[in-house]
């Protein structure tokens, strides 16, 4: 039996080879792998000679023009900078009884951005006046990142100018001497060392992690590393070692942010103060030092970050002066979307995906068409990198998207703005207890994610700002229900105030979008404690252009456990029986309780009570809050609707109508459904189903 299994095993894998011989002979295949899908060895035959980081010498030898703006920019900055060993006062740590105690200390001057705009300009000019320059800038630099770590501090909390340090020494590897080669790279792998053995528990001015993050930290030095260290013969077992491990990290990042993107876009998390600012750097920094390395177009395999522009969009308010909708950990001081950086990762997009994604990378250049022109300093060589032209294409949306990964629904129409929280799939980076929440915006704010970030020292952040209770969701109040803990200080003897303790697990039922109508329909039990629910169900509807009802079925295990409706703005509303009135700017909006019949509707909120839970205000003290509290987007008061009786299985209608709008929605009743007539459709609850018809 054994012999006849194998004459069959053999027989199949010779047909098989047949087979594949025939397909090969029909229609030649290229086997070879291609950028990150190789392996390590494979990707390693491919790297070219130095310079390799960001710019081949070909590169260098094409950006021979000292006249370009950008580069009269650098040089300005290079002139101006002595590149000595100087100090500065910055926020570090001393020692104090042996304890780490943070305080403003002495540290070294950090060159390593100026270093790598010193080596760029002698690259371009050949002027070998920039070369000494930044040398020097190197040495200083690296002696500076040692002493940093052997005295409690750090260099700095994000990597550039590490990443540019190590660029600069890679483009000016071949007109250094043999002794300052040996030098740098021995003093950086000193360097690499210590930060890898520094714990982040004990000095949080370290950014350590990887996965799920922003890749800005002391992991996303390793790859510039070994493209600057591998093949030099200086510390042969070393640099092998860096290569691999950076290859291997830049890897992983790059495939989470492959799923992370999925087929709608987004970077790792929802919150754009992270997700338009310092995340897309990772992503365009490898693009552009994976081809001058390897020769390997990453665009032409790796799609995903043609995608970005997508979240852009849909994370915009307004037109050329866009703001947004102040999810996760943002600042709330004026709403504005993040776009200190958002131009020069539209453009970069725009340059990689010219060929690869032309209707995409059109839209990249549409969307940096409305913001106005601005390159960080931060990788000051973008410009230079950005080549291909592509003529901006203007984005054409429906009214509504889903982001999966992101657990978010927007919604757009006649310049109303929603966002709606569901069904949250990721790792709940820089995410709230906030499942079941919904911003409302028409000319304001009317429905606002109440607190902000702010001081990190002061407890708002982590009692408020990021708990259900800042939200427009559901509060279950159970009595000494345990804390839901987010980051920063803690005071202790906390409890829940009726939140959620779950970031994720929320789930969308349903979700459909016409030319009249959107709505969501969410489980948000999963989010809850089990012990004091077994249901809450949300359903959100958007009847254009100017109307949102809302309907939630919730339990509570015990009836004393009272339930409350939430509703954040910025102004005091104005409420009359179970009607109640928002402004906020030039925007106006009206609510209608309309079940139960019997709800009461309560006004927290105003001087010294803006944040309230758990009886006491969790106030931002801090000068930047006092800045902009009197016109900022943080939220002074909310609304809490309340069944008036006390019992298990509770049922909430509330329609809110924006701007102009005039017609007040009623609610009729029967055994099985609740139908609001608003002014442009009947929508239909059913009672028993989670189910919405809107007709």
């Amino acid at each position: 039996m054994k012999n006849d299994a194998k004459i069959i095993i053999g027989f199949v894998l010779m047909v098989s080879l047949i087979a594949a011989a025939i397909v090969f002979t029909s229609k030649p295949e290229d086997l070879s792998c291609k950028g990150i899908r190789c392996t390590n060895t494979e990707t390693l035959a491919k790297l070219s000679a130095h310079p390799r980081i960001f710019f081949t010498q070909t590169e260098f030898n094409s950006l021979k023009s000292t006249t370009d703006p950008q580069f009269v920019k650098i040089k300005q900055i290079v002139d101006s900078a002595s590149g000595d060993n100087t100090t500065f006062k910055a926020l570090g740590y001393v020692k104090v009884n042996g304890v780490n105690v943070l305080s403003n200390v002495s540290k070294p001057k950090d060159w390593g951005t100026e270093a790598a705009m010193s080596a760029f300009i002698y690259k371009v000019s050949g002027n070998k006046v920039y070369l000494d320059k930044a040398i020097k800038m190197l040495r200083n630099s690296v002696d500076g990142y040692v002493y940093d770590l052997d005295n409690g501090m750090v260099p700095d909390y994000y990597s550039k100018s590490r990443i540019n340090w190590l660029a600069a020494y890679d483009w000016v590897y071949n007109d250094m001497s043999s002794d300052d080669r040996a030098y740098l790279e021995s003093k950086f792998i000193v360097y690499l060392e210590k930060v890898r053995a520094a714990s982040s528990s004990t000095n949080y001015l370290i950014c350590k992690g990887w996965s799920g993050t922003g890749g800005y930290c002391e992991e996303s030095e390793r790859w510039y590393a070994g493209l600057a260290f591998y093949g030099n013969g200086i510390d042969t077992t070393y640099e092998s070692k860096i290569m691999n491990e950076g290859l291997d990290l830049n890897r992983q990042l790059l495939l989470e942010r492959v799923s992370s993107a999925g087929t709608d876009g987004g970077m790792i998390s929802a919150a754009t103060n992270y997700a338009l600012a310092a995340y897309p750097w990772f992503d365009i920094n490898t693009f552009y030092s994976w081809q001058s390395a390897t020769g390997e177009d990453l665009s032409q395999t790796e799609r995903y970050l043609s995608l970005f522009p997508n979240f852009v969009y849909w994370n915009w308010i307004g037109d050329s002066t866009p703001l947004e909708f102040g999810y996760g950990d943002t600042y709330h001081y004026d709403n504005k979307l993040s776009t200190s950086y958002l131009y020069g990762h539209l453009m970069n997009i725009a340059n990689i995906y010219a060929k690869s994604e032309p209707n995409r990378a059109a839209n990249a250049a549409y969307l940096a068409s409305k913001l106005t022109p601005s390159w960080t300093n931060d990788y000051f060589f973008y410009p230079f990198k950005v080549k291909n032209t592509v003529s901006p294409k203007s984005l054409v949306f429906d009214n509504a998207k889903y982001f999966e990964n992101f657990g978010q629904v927007y919604m757009k129409n006649s310049g109303t703005y929603a966002l709606f929280d569901v069904g949250y799939k990721l790792s709940g980076q820089h995410k709230h207890y906030d499942a079941g929440n919904f911003v409302i915006y028409k000319d304001g704010f009317l429905a606002l994610d109440s607190g902000s970030r702010g001081a990190e020292s002061t407890y708002h952040l982590q009692h408020y700002y990021a708990q259900t209770v800042a939200h427009n969701t559901i509060l279950i109040q159970m009595p000494n229900e345990k804390f839901a803990t987010h980051w920063g200080p803690l005071l202790a003897g906390q409890y829940s105030y009726g939140g959620q303790n779950k970031k994720t697990g929320s789930k969308l039922l349903a979700f459909n979008t016409t030319s009249k109508y959107t709505y969501a329909i969410a489980d948000l039990t999963p989010t809850y404690s089990s012990d004091k629910t077994s249901k809450v169900i949300r359903t959100f509807v958007f009847v254009y252009p100017n109307t949102f009802v809302i309907f939630d079925k919730v339990n509570s295990k015990q009836p004393s456990y009272t339930k409350q409706w939430l509703l954040h703005t910025e102004n005091e509303p104005i409420i009359t029986g179970t009607q109640f009135s928002i402004t906020q700017g030039a925007g106006s909006m009206k609510g209608y309780s309309l079940y139960p019949y019997d709800a009461q509707i309560t006004k927290v909120g105003g001087a010294g009570s803006e944040y309230w839970a758990n009886d006491r205000n969790w106030l931002m003290e801090d000068s930047v809050y006092q800045k902009y509290k009197l016109n900022g987007f943080m939220g002074n008061y909310r609304i809490e609707i309340t069944p008036k009786t006390a019992q298990n299985d509770d049922m909430f209608v509330v329609a809110l109508t924006t701007g102009t709008e005039t017609f007040v929605p009623q609610l009729f009743e029967d055994a099985n459904t609740f139908t609001v007539k608003t002014a442009n459709a009947n929508v239909v609850f059913d009672k028993n189903q989670n189910s919405v018809v809107v007709i």
